[in-house]
């Protein structure tokens, strides 16, 4: 659980800052108060460069974590990571508003019994970690919260 991420739809661009308050930080070292927070590592953006969504939303990347998911996507199929997190959301939305309550509780008592335990633990992992990587998304962008009718 926590090691979902979800590809941001646009493209990233790398902004540098100019005029920050520039400070030192705990290491000693010249940090700048970009006002910015890490999408990834949620913590303060202090370097003179991050990456921000070219679109307009608001995402934000810090340096690091920018090259960390550089290569974590780097070679993968993106439409296939797009196709599952929408299975994903897809079936859902189906179990949820398709199933009665007690046709809900079969299918989980099947998929937490008959399955065996890792399987399962891997499948409730995956659901748990798209779902967090969607509301990350949508909190972000927080005036189009409300287009994933589907996920809410």
């Amino acid at each position: 659980h926590g090691c979902c991420v979800m590809p941001h739809p646009h493209p990233l661009k790398k902004r540098k800052v100019y005029r920050a308050k520039v400070y030192v930080d705990e290491m000693g070292r010249m940090a700048y108060d970009t006002g910015r927070a890490c999408d990834n590592c949620d913590t303060p953006i202090s370097d003179n460069v991050y990456y921000a969504c070219a679109s307009g939303c608001e995402v934000d990347f810090c340096k690091k974590c920018h090259e960390q998911l550089e290569q974590l996507f780097d070679g993968l199929d993106m439409e296939h990571v797009t196709w599952v997190a929408r299975f994903v959301a897809s079936a859902a939305v189906h179990i949820l508003t398709r199933l009665d309550a007690s046709s809900r509780r079969a299918l989980a008592r099947e998929l937490a019994f008959a399955w065996p335990a890792a399987m399962f633990e891997r499948l409730v992992g995956a659901v748990v970690d798209v779902a967090d990587a969607k509301v990350v998304h949508l909190q972000d962008n927080s005036d189009k919260i409300r287009s994933d009718v589907d996920f809410w």
